[in-house]
């Protein structure tokens, strides 16, 4: 990929775009092929590219960049620094530059001196809030349909990461749970004896979960209940299926 940087060694000197090309890793985060971009130019002899960083974790607003011509990147309410290079996969040039105000003038490449700004917030003191303890990431519950589109979305950008294995095994078992649910209701129609709302539970199973593990109960179940509608013809075919996906079952 090409990043394209504002290149300008101080406040007084005219500045210019360079445009440098790297090999991205798509799980690397832009400020991180930066560094590499760094690594480079320091072997080579030459200048690296100044810009702002500090905690890298989203917290600091310190990397603050103008990306592609907005400010902090193309990802809404995302720093800097949380920016991926997934989040740039089908582009094949990055336009990076600094803030554009005078209140800002540039120090050094993509750094900008943001005193004017640190002197409001100076200015505004301070106040004391509440806010409880930081809760822990993984206490936080996901939709599943967020969580299936995300995991999907994954397998479909990076098809041969490690991450794409992991992704595949875990919307295998979300198709588990969402057949399983749809056996919990079918099993309740058939004790009750709502025999043809069971069958169209197990056949929803039949149609669109046929990789999980509820196919051999679900394909029992039509048996069962053709056999107690006296539908022995169709009782016979799911049985042949049944008997020849399953010989052991």
């Amino acid at each position: 990929m090409k990043f394209k940087v504002w290149r300008q060694a101080n406040a007084q000197s005219d500045g210019h775009f360079e445009t440098y090309e790297l090999h991205v890793d798509p799980e690397a985060s832009l400020l991180e092929s930066l560094d590499a971009i760094n690594e480079s130019l320091v072997h080579q002899g030459k200048s690296p590219i100044a810009f702002d960083s500090d905690c890298r974790e989203g917290i600091c607003g310190c990397c603050g960049l103008v990306i592609d011509g907005v400010p902090h990147g193309p990802v809404p309410k995302t720093t800097t620094c949380q920016l991926h290079m997934h989040h740039f996969a089908k582009q094949d040039e990055i336009v990076i530059e600094p803030f554009r105000a005078k209140t800002m003038p540039v120090i050094q490449d993509c750094m900008v001196d943001k005193s004017a700004l640190e002197r409001v917030a100076k200015a505004g003191g301070f106040v004391s809030v509440r806010t409880g303890q930081q809760p822990d990431a993984n206490t936080i519950l996901i939709p599943r349909k967020k969580a299936e589109e995300a995991f999907n979305r994954l397998i479909t950008l990076f098809p041969n990461s490690e991450y794409a294995a992991d992704a595949r095994k875990k919307v295998n078992l979300t198709e588990d749970y969402k057949a399983g649910q749809e056996m919990i209701i079918g099993r309740y129609y058939l004790n009750n004896g709502n025999y043809l709302s069971a069958l169209n539970r197990f056949n929803v199973v039949l149609e669109n979960y046929q990789t999980t593990v509820q196919i051999e109960e679900a394909l029992y179940r039509q048996v069962e209940i053709y056999g107690i509608l006296g539908l022995n013809k169709y009782a016979d075919g799911y049985y042949k299926i049944l008997r020849n996906n399953y010989p052991d079952g």
